[in-house]
Formats: structure tokens, C-alpha cells, sequence
């Protein structure tokens, strides 16, 4: 069981750092870190009159660095895993893998990255390209486990979107992130079952309710079987 902690700037991080204990001390597993640059609310919204935390907080945009605070949160809660969730857009395949593996020498617990196609939030005001969301996300699986299994071994790589040649971050891999997909889609699922550690999703975003994510969960795993299973005749 994870909980999400909210990295608002407004707020001390050491505020955020006593929830962070308060999880590992209640024996929550973990913490979720999302990486936002603005929140979902409309500016036109955040007033007191109509938020009342509006009064308190001049905006509700101003995010932390989700792998920065990861950082801190560990120093202050080490056994807690940590999961944090981005997009394939807006961050480098290896720059994204030196970060989790950074978070996984920080912590005796789980790590996972969550990753996404791009919101249009994030993406469109700052010139990135959403539409490159699934071709980033396939070459960022793909690279991301390559650079971990590589033992430090130079890795080439050519995909739709990235080049690497010679490319190493070094073989320590004390504590192996995982990489998951992030919401759903049938070529999002299917770059999850071809290269990632698993699928991480949301109900009613992506799915209406439970029952139908139970659905599409067992259609998933029976594609996954036909696939690895070969009949003996």
C-alpha cells in the first residue's frame, strides 16, 4: 500500500518529511511522488470563496521536484519504498534511470517508476510534443532495461526517438527500480507487456469501475500467457 504525498512548495518540506514518518511508522509500504508542473484545478477557480485552502496558498501550481523530494523523504522515512510517476516526454531515458537507481541506494524498500504518455498540462505550455508520448515511451522501456542489465557494459540503441552508441551509467544497481506503465490504452498495454515490469492505472480515469479493470486485467494476463506458452503437440 502506497499514499501520496503532495510536494507543494507553499508548504516546509519538513512538513512533508513528518508525513513521510508518520507513513513508515503507521506501516504503510510506501509513498507515491507525482512529477507536475500545475495541478488539475483552473486558476480561475483558486479563491477563497471557492477553495479555502485559496486563502493560505496563493496558487495550487507550484510543485517540487518529485525526485528531489523523494530524496529528502527517504532521509527522513529510509525503509518506505517509493514510487514516483512522470511521463516518457518531458525526461531523458537515462536521465531517468540514474535518477531511480539514485532513489534505490537511498532506500531499503521497493522503487518504481510510473510512467505516462504526457499531459497536455505539461506538455503543451513548455514546447514539448505530446504526440511523441507512446514512440518516447517504447524506446524509454527498452533503454531502461537495457542500461540495468548492462552490468556497466556500453549499450547501443536505436530506437524511434533516441539514439544511444557506447552509452553507460555505470553496473551498480544496488537496489533494481521497476519501470511501469502508466494508464491505459491498447498501445500503452502493449508496450507494458512487451518491455516494462507491469502496468500501473487508476480508477475511473482509465477504467470505469473496479469490475472492468478485472476484466481487462485477465485479458492482459491470457495474452500474456498465449504468448510465452507454446503448446507441446
Amino acid at each position: 500500500t502506497a499514499i501520496a504525498l503532495w510536494g507543494d512548495r507553499h508548504v516546509p518540506a519538513s512538513a512533508v518529511a513528518q508525513q513521510a514518518k508518520a507513513l513508515q511508522a503507521s506501516g504503510v509500504d510506501g509513498m507515491l511522488i507525482a512529477d507536475q508542473f500545475g495541478n488539475f484545478i483552473p486558476p480561475q477557480l483558486w479563491k477563497p470563496d471557492i477553495a479555502p485552502a485559496a486563502a493560505m496558498m496563493a496558487d495550487p501550481d507550484s510543485h517540487s521536484d518529485p525526485f528531489a523530494l523523494a530524496g529528502y523523504l527517504l532521509a527522513a522515512a529510509p525503509n518506505l519504498d517509493v514510487a514516483v510517476s512522470t511521463d516518457s516526454v518531458r525526461r531523458g531515458p537515462a536521465e531517468l534511470a540514474q535518477a531511480m537507481l539514485t532513489l534505490g541506494n537511498m532506500t531499503r524498500g521497493e522503487v518504481m517508476l510510473h510512467v505516462g504518455g504526457g499531459e497536455a498540462k505539461q506538455c503543451t505550455p513548455f514546447g514539448y510534443k505530446r504526440s511523441q508520448g507512446m514512440s518516447r515511451m517504447e524506446d524509454l522501456f527498452q533503454i531502461f532495461r537495457a542500461l540495468l542489465d548492462s552490468s556497466g557494459e556500453p549499450i547501443d540503441f536505436e530506437g524511434r526517438r533516441w539514439s544511444f552508441r557506447s552509452a553507460s551509467i555505470g553496473g551498480a544497481v544496488p537496489n533494481r527500480p521497476k519501470v511501469m506503465g502508466l494508464g491505459g490504452g491498447p498501445m500503452l498495454i502493449d508496450h507494458c507487456t512487451s518491455y516494462a515490469d507491469g502496468l500501473a492505472t487508476t480508477c475511473p480515469p482509465v477504467w470505469a469501475n473496479p469490475d472492468e479493470f478485472g476484466a481487462a486485467r485477465k485479458q492482459i494476463l491470457d495474452d500474456l500467457w498465449e504468448t510465452v506458452v507454446v503448446p507441446i503437440l
